[in-house]
């Protein structure tokens, strides 16, 4: 259940499709009466509901996509028609929501990036960061994966080491600790650590690329 319901919240139809095989397998293996079987189609529809949360995929299907799943499901066709059917309608569900990106969607993922080219220095919370934009912190969180094909955690410290090459560049008189804390980094051996896991080098390695070792 938790790997169908990451599967769902990633957008990966592919994924989610296996994970919903498998766990029709198991239920084949229960033999479970049709009213048992469709109450679990309804479990895989909810939690589907909850990880979709936020996507626009109702335009065109005025009863709710969730109704239209069960509603295709009936006591008269085989175990393997109601598997079949309800993971190929589960899997268009995931597909459309992975499309349904708007003008509107991608200016707010650019808002919420300049916001944090602008002040990337600064710890942000998710919450915070989504009632700026007027939506909830899970919504936020899926669209700007789905229009960066990045993590808002990992596309602020992609910002960080970018500006921390331009300090370390620009400003070789600058100890390692104040770029780490001018790029928003407390602990000088954690920047020191996620830099080289960033660009391959330590910071004094990239310094030195450009300028001659200070001590010499």
């Amino acid at each position: 259940a938790k790997a169908f319901a990451r599967a769902c919240g990633v957008l990966d139809a592919g994924e989610a499709a296996e994970q919903l095989r498998r766990w029709f397998d198991a239920l084949e293996r229960e033999r479970l009466p049709y009213p048992a079987l469709l109450g679990q189609c309804e479990y895989a529809v909810a939690q589907a509901r909850q990880e979709l949360d936020g996507f626009r995929m109702d335009d065109d299907r005025p009863d709710g996509w969730e109704h239209v799943l069960l509603n295709g499901l009936a006591a008269e066709m085989t175990f393997a028609n109601i598997r079949d059917r309800f993971i190929a309608g589960m899997a268009d569900v995931i597909d459309r929501a992975a499309k349904s990106g708007s003008p509107a969607t991608g200016r707010i993922v650019e808002s919420v990036r300049q916001l944090l080219h602008r002040h990337y220095d600064r710890e942000w919370d998710l919450n915070e960061l989504s009632s700026r934009v007027g939506l909830n912190a899970s919504y936020l969180s899926k669209l700007f994966r789905m229009e960066t094909g990045e993590t808002i955690t990992d596309y602020v410290i992609g910002v960080r080491m970018e500006k921390a090459k331009e300090l370390l560049r620009l400003h070789p008189e600058m100890k390692n600790y104040e770029v780490a804390d001018r790029v928003g980094y407390s602990d000088p051996a954690y920047f020191n650590k996620l830099f080289k896991k960033w660009t391959g080098r330590t910071p004094k390695e990239y310094r030195e690329q450009y300028h001659a070792p200070l001590n010499k």
